[in-house]
């Protein structure tokens, strides 16, 4: 069973993390610098993921839409192959980020290759 702990110091790095991502925020200016090869996808930029202890990997953006709206899109995986992080360690993790459970989400999805857990919250008024 894999433990998912959270102190101070992981609640220090989801801050970081969610400033960084509100500050980058993924539009298609982005979207344009990833295609042209001018910038690292999310998952590939230190800025944009982290890790808690035992093997917990979570990237995070705020990406905005075509129509203007903003969303919360984390990624949630764990560092075994054919594995993938259980619901009660999910939705810790989201509520340490301030979000909604899983369930309660806009979109999720499961990613094939990573087998990550993607999901998609919007963002209301500047809150999260």
């Amino acid at each position: 069973m894999r433990i998912l702990q959270i102190d101070d110091s992981v609640r220090e790095d989801i801050a970081k993390l969610k400033k960084y991502a509100a500050e980058h925020i993924v539009d298609e200016h982005y979207l344009k610098l990833l295609k042209s090869g001018d910038m690292f996808p999310i998952g590939d930029n230190e800025n944009h993921f982290m890790y808690i202890h035992d093997g917990y990997r979570i990237a995070y953006s705020v990406d905005k839409s075509d129509n203007g709206k903003l969303y919360h899109h984390i990624s949630i995986s764990v560092e075994a192959m054919g594995k993938a992080p259980n619901e009660y360690a999910v939705n810790m993790i989201l509520e340490e980020f301030g979000l909604k459970p899983y369930k309660e989400s806009d979109g999720m999805y499961l990613e094939d290759n990573a087998e990550a857990l993607n999901i998609l919250q919007e963002k209301i008024d500047g809150k999260g």
